[in-house]
């Protein structure tokens, strides 16, 4: 009973699911409505009949749809799938939809130690930097008054201060 009304009744109008997800619970409510009707006195609907049905409760607002519902499918399910699956609105309009990816062509890296010490160039807790020699310190500054050393001297920070005031306030 319930399978029935849902055919007759259940309307697709595309912005749910994919048509096709419609089409598959159409023809799973249909494969019930066969076995119910070896237990049970039960008219099931033709091919036409389940054909008008799934048409009837389409959204035809879309063009392409509209020009695909032919009437020489109307006594073929599956036919009558096939010739509406290619226009199915919902897949169309999700394709239009400009996909951001990208590419890595290429990467490019300075080793991350100094070239006369071997320092790391890197932020330093006041623990850390008390432990450099007067050399590495001197090499160290040298790279954080560049432009990179900057720009990493910045992430670090902030990132080691953001992650400390994390675990600071889940300590507590």
């Amino acid at each position: 009973k319930n399978n029935s009304a849902w055919l007759m009744t259940e309307k697709w109008n595309g912005r749910k699911f994919a048509l096709e997800s419609f089409y598959s619970q159409h023809r799973a409510k249909y494969q019930q409505l066969v076995e119910a009707s070896q237990y049970i006195s039960f008219q099931v609907p033709n091919s036409h009949t389940r054909i008008g049905y799934l048409i009837d409760n389409l959204d035809k607002s879309d063009a392409a749809l509209q020009a695909s519902i032919e009437r020489d499918s109307r006594n073929d399910f599956e036919k009558a799938i096939a010739i509406l699956l290619p226009v199915d609105p919902s897949t169309r309009i999700s394709a239009n939809k400009k996909a951001v990816s990208f590419e890595i062509s290429s990467v490019t890296c300075t080793t991350g130690r100094g070239n006369s010490t071997g320092v790391e160039l890197c932020w330093y807790t006041v623990e850390e930097y008390r432990k450099l020699s007067q050399d590495e310190k001197h090499e160290l500054g040298e790279w954080q008054k560049s432009k990179d050393g900057k720009k990493s001297i910045s992430t670090a920070k902030t990132t080691y201060f953001n992650n400390k005031r994390k675990r600071l306030t889940e300590k507590y």
